[in-house]
């Protein structure tokens, strides 16, 4: 279990490679928030959209969304691909067992957390494994942005996580954090520049990083 004393030195990673190499590995995943609402045509547009990405260099993989509007743009995109409405806060009822569930920027937008979490390891294959990445209450940009009397964030956010504090949430949902990385949001050159700075502070303090990687997995496989 994740401690407030053990959350120094949390190694810093690409957030889109990180699981795109452990989906490579996988025999079979499901992506868990698969479109990006609302962003979906644009990221298609663009090459960015996840999904797409996974779909490119795995074997089996089944895309899950609760917007019907963003799923329809992603079929249209790519007829091939497995996709199917489904709200992670409720249970899991397909037949299908998954060998890896990514769950990318999908729980800090919801207002039950803890039983979607549940919901998902219902989904896991024995031996599976849960990615979760969430945006990090203890990044350095938060909090330079609170000194300064404001708040950057996402309308629809309803959660902030924490090692610890997603540690506890896991352990409730029948879950172990058995892996912890940090990453830094990259976009403009002047957010790169900026972002390789943190990367070099990140190495000798604690998670200050724009977002954690948690991996997940059930108590008995851990």
């Amino acid at each position: 279990m994740i401690t407030s004393t053990e959350i120094r030195s949390v190694p810093v990673v690409d957030r889109v490679n990180f699981i795109k190499g452990r989906a490579t590995s996988a025999p079979s995943v499901l992506h868990v928030g698969c479109a990006d609402a609302p962003y979906t045509a644009e990221r298609i547009e663009s090459g960015e959209l996840l999904h797409l990405h996974l779909a490119a260099s795995t074997r089996q993989l089944v895309g899950v969304d609760l917007d019907a509007s963003a799923l329809n743009l992603l079929r249209a995109s790519r007829p091939d691909l497995d996709l199917e409405i489904y709200d992670v806060e409720q249970r899991w009822e397909r037949p299908e067992r998954f060998d890896l569930v990514v769950a990318g920027e999908v729980i800090e937008h919801l207002g039950a957390p803890l039983s979607a979490l549940r919901h998902l390891s219902e989904a896991l294959a024995p031996g599976g494994r849960i990615i979760v990445t969430v945006p990090n209450a203890l990044a350095l940009k938060a909090a330079v942005r609170g000194l300064s009397g404001r708040e950057l964030v996402h309308p629809d956010h309803t959660t902030y996580f924490s090692p610890v504090v997603m540690t506890e949430l896991a352990r409730r949902a029948g879950l172990s954090v058995i892996e912890l990385y940090q990453y830094f949001a990259v976009g403009s050159a002047r957010s790169r520049f900026a972002a390789s700075i943190l990367k070099r502070i990140a190495r000798y303090s604690g998670p200050i990083g724009d977002g954690l990687v948690f991996v997940l997995s059930p108590h008995e496989s851990s």
